[in-house]
Order: structure tokens, then C-alpha cells, then sequence
């Protein structure tokens, strides 16, 4: 803990949250201001000064305006911390990215993820201090050498939570057999972080900037390619007989860029006949 300036009877404690914060991705980039709002009302309510430091495989600037500087896992194993914060996102496994900036950070990609609950659960084990699991995802089985290292983090955890039934039955299949406790992503708390008038204003510059007239009515639709089972061009004509019956304005939403989303969505936009 370190003494807040002019105030020495009063401390700030610095807690360190993990995840992949340093990527285009809107979820990704959710997850660090949903943990700020939780924490300042904690603050509120106990009086303690809280300092979040939000802690990625790469880190730097924020990677849209409206986000979080992060710095990197090599960083935040020399600095000292009161807690440590693990997720959310789909991230606790081993395997290597294929994601910028990860891709371009060399060896970094091989180990980018582990950093982040490995990683973090030595730092906390280090420096003495309680680390949870924020409902991250894990999305597959573990192979023999990680299911080892998997065990150790889970069973070093005050507190677990994962986003789903599925995470939990592939952390179980690692042995552990300690309490998992299953809530949603934590994502689903986007609609407390800006109120509707900021919403609706959004809205109405994201049509205008794109020379529309806000539409009276609009579906949100967000693709992404590692889960498509049909060709750009159908999918297009789907959208549009969609769109047509519910009288309705697609509004393609480029949610990954890491993942070119936003490449996906432009290929089925100019497909689509409805203008989206």
C-alpha cells in the first residue's frame, strides 16, 4: 500500500488487472471500465482509495479514445501491488496469439496469454497478496503440460469465477476440484457505463457521420469469419430479406478489428441491398 500524498494516516490500494486490454477488440476494451465502475463504488462504500492498473500481454496507449492505458505483464512483475484482478475476457489457456499487437511483439505471441492467469498468479503468490478471477473464459481443454500450471493457478485463487459451465468443466478436467463459482461474462453490465441520453446522442453522430438519417428502426448485427457457415453473398441476401420484413436498418457492427471485422462487415455491406 502506498501513502496517498498530502494525506499520511490514508492509504491507496493498488490492485492489478489482467487482460488483454491492448487489442481492438470492443469487449476486450469493455472489461477495464466495467472493473473501474465496480471498484469506485467499493470505494465509495468502504472509504478505501482504490488504483486500478490494468495489465496486458504488450500494453501502452489506449487503443480507442474512450479506454485505458495499460502496461505490460513484464512490467507489472517489478512493481508492487495489494490484489490482483485475473479477466474477463476468453483468455485462461496456452495457446500462442495470432492478434496484433501480439503477432509483432516476436516471442511475446507464444506466451501472451498465460501471462495473464500464470503470470499473475505468480506475482500475486510473490508478493503475498489475494488474487480472484473475475469470470474470464476458458475455451477448450488444456493439453497434459498447461493442465498442470492451470490446476496450480486455480487452486492459488481467494476467489474463482468463470463466464460459463463449459469453462468450468474444462478447469475441472485440470483436477481441480475447489469451489468455481459460474456468473456471466461480466460484458453484461455494458448498459450501466453511459446513460441513455449519452446513448441516444451516440446514435444519431454514428448515422450522421455516415451521411444517414438516424433510422426509426435498426437491428445491430455483429459477424465475425471464424464462425460463419455460409458464403458473404448469401448471408447478404439474408440480411436484406431480414431487414425487409422487419422493416429495420442493419447496423453491421465491427466489434473485433483485431479479429478484421471490420473487413468482414464492409465485404457483406456492400453485398446488401438495404443500405446498411
Amino acid at each position: 500500500m502506498t501513502p496517498l500524498a498530502g494525506h499520511t494516516d490514508r492509504t491507496i490500494h493498488r490492485i492489478a488487472h489482467f487482460g488483454t486490454f491492448d487489442v481492438e477488440n470492443y469487449g476486450d476494451l469493455l472489461f477495464p471500465l466495467l472493473v473501474e465502475r465496480r471498484l469506485d463504488g467499493a470505494a465509495n462504500d468502504t472509504g478505501l482509495d482504490i488504483e486500478v492498473v490494468h495489465v496486458s500481454p504488450v500494453g501502452g496507449e489506449p487503443v480507442w479514445g474512450d479506454c485505458v492505458p495499460t502496461i505490460s505483464t513484464e512490467e507489472a512483475m517489478t512493481r508492487p501491488f495489494d490484489g490482483v484482478i485475473v479477466g474477463g475476457g476468453h483468455i485462461i489457456h496456452g495457446q500462442a496469439c495470432d492478434v496484433e499487437p501480439y503477432v509483432s511483439a516476436g516471442d511475446r505471441r507464444l506466451f501472451a496469454y498465460a501471462d495473464l492467469w500464470l503470470g499473475s498468479t505468480l506475482l500475486a503468490d510473490e508478493l503475498g497478496i489475494p488474487i480472484v478471477w473475475n469470470a474470464p473464459g476458458v475455451p477448450g481443454p488444456f493439453g497434459a503440460a498447461t493442465s498442470e500450471l492451470a490446476f496450480w493457478a486455480a487452486s492459488q485463487a481467494d476467489y474463482l469465477s468463470v463466464r460459463d459451465q463449459r469453462s468450468c468443466d474444462f478447469l475441472e478436467r485440470t483436477g481441480y476440484r475447489g469451489e468455481i463459482a459460474i456468473g456471466p461474462d461480466t460484458a453484461l453490465e455494458v448498459d450501466l457505463l453511459w446513460s441513455p441520453e449519452e446513448l441516444r446522442n451516440a446514435t444519431k453522430e454514428a448515422f450522421s457521420n455516415r451521411g444517414h438519417a438516424p433510422a426509426e428502426r435498426a437491428i445491430a448485427i455483429h459477424m465475425n469469419s471464424r464462425y460463419l457457415r455460409s458464403g458473404i453473398r448469401e448471408i447478404a441476401s439474408l440480411l436484406d430479406d431480414f431487414c425487409m420484413k422487419k422493416g429495420s436498418t442493419a447496423i453491421l457492427m465491427a466489434l473485433g478489428p483485431c479479429h478484421e471485422d471490420d473487413v468482414l462487415q464492409r465485404q457483406v455491406g456492400r453485398m446488401m441491398k438495404t443500405n446498411p
